[in-house]
């Protein structure tokens, strides 16, 4: 039996593994009732893989999601918990999320805990994130509405030099994601289903066994 010590190798196994997982979970379909029992950090990092499955091998993997803010953070928890060069250097997708009662994910839930969460909008940065974040829940630039309230703002970071893949992977996540304020560019049957609710107390678990314990639970599907 050969064995390997090269670093390469291990990581390469790692993403061919990553990426066929997400693409035996493709034919899964979501729920209608927007219902999640599943964690929004794990069901993106699936999406994430399918994108990936995509790219060239020269391109550098993975991409992860992070949590760049938190309403409720202090200004000495975002020096602690930011991630690397946000908000003014780093550059990628990112996602305003919201926490939300588990059935209404139009509504903000006033629970500190904030278990369940919905995503309600995804953008891009090209440059830097600074400008986008700051701007995107405004009505106009400078006005005084809110286009939605938001708890958190997760990233997804993406090299500079590879620009044109933020852009393809914004497109990529709003085809995938049902978000509650990306209707004008989302696919037309999204507009007849509830957004996603996720649950940020699920325990770690894979994309096949979320979906059939919601499905169960709405007596979707029987299980063996």
């Amino acid at each position: 039996m050969i064995e390997h010590d090269d670093e390469g190798f291990r990581r390469a196994i790692e993403q061919f593994r990553r990426e066929r997982n997400a693409e035996d979970a493709l034919p899964m379909e979501l729920p209608e009732n927007g219902q999640l029992a599943m964690r929004r950090h794990d069901f993106i990092e699936l999406l994430l893989a399918e994108f990936e499955s995509y790219l060239s091998p020269r391109v550098d993997k993975p991409y992860r999601i992070a949590l760049a803010d938190d309403g409720l953070w202090s200004d000495s928890d975002r020096v602690a918990h930011c991630p690397p060069n946000y908000p003014h250097r780093a550059t990628g997708v990112y996602l305003f999320v919201d926490q939300c009662p588990p059935d209404e994910p139009h509504t903000t839930s006033s629970e500190p805990e904030g278990r369940y969460s919905v995503i309600r909008y995804i953008g891009s940065a090209t440059n830097h994130f600074y400008d986008e974040v700051r701007k995107a829940n405004w009505e106009q630039p400078g006005g005084l509405k809110r286009r939605f309230l938001h708890r958190w703002i997760d990233i997804i970071c993406v090299p500079r030099d590879f620009g044109f893949l933020t852009l393809a992977l914004e497109d990529f996540l709003i085809s995938r994601v049902r978000t509650t304020h990306n209707r004008r560019r989302a696919p037309k049957a999204f507009s007849k289903l509830r957004p996603l609710v996720f649950d940020e107390a699920a325990p770690p678990q894979s994309f096949f066994a979320s979906v059939v314990a919601t499905n169960e639970a709405a007596g979707e599907v029987s299980g063996p």
